[in-house]
């Protein structure tokens, strides 16, 4: 069984050269990585690009963060039902209301890009990515509930649309 940090800092250096090709038309793998402390030097620093757990590295890419906020989660189980039953210890709602309030305050659009064990990687956003990214999608979920709204589509989907939709923004 693989140690959970080293899977969950795997999974940022995928989802950071994933998105860098995205960003650069696949020719790069160096546009974004992974935070310093991946986010927590936010926390004390107060960095605006160092917000989450992935950050631009090169000017190019900076665009894209200064829009959205990353945080990137890989666990055994992420379980939805927590969120619709209204589970009072829930790390899925924990991590979705500190990206959440995070993104508030830094004015940016999160994107929680998440992945359990056998299923396909998934970005979930709020309200503000809903209304960026569906008239793009042909798929997607969306979870309404009286304290939360939530976006929710296939990373793969969201890495085939033009990254010009977000260079001009």
């Amino acid at each position: 069984m693989k140690n959970p940090k080293v899977k969950g800092s795997e999974f940022e250096r995928f989802i950071s050269k994933q998105l860098s090709l995205f960003w650069s038309g696949g020719k790069r793998k160096d546009l974004f990585w992974r935070t310093h402390s991946s986010g927590a030097l936010h926390t004390i620093s107060r960095m605006n690009n160092e917000a989450g757990d992935i950050m631009s590295i090169n000017t190019e890419s900076s665009n894209f963060t200064n829009q959205f906020i990353i945080e990137c989660k890989f666990y055994k189980n992420i379980n939805f039902n927590d969120i619709i039953y209204k589970t009072q210890h829930s790390n899925l709602k924990q991590w979705i209301l500190n990206l959440f309030n995070l993104a508030d305050k830094e004015n940016r659009i999160p994107l929680l890009i998440m992945k359990q064990n056998h299923k396909p990687i998934i970005i979930l956003t709020n309200q503000q990515g809903y209304k960026l990214l569906h008239k793009y999608m042909d798929e997607y979920t969306i979870i309404d509930t009286n304290d939360m709204f939530l976006f929710i589509c296939d990373f793969n989907s969201f890495l085939s649309l033009d990254p010009n939709l977000f260079k001009s923004s």
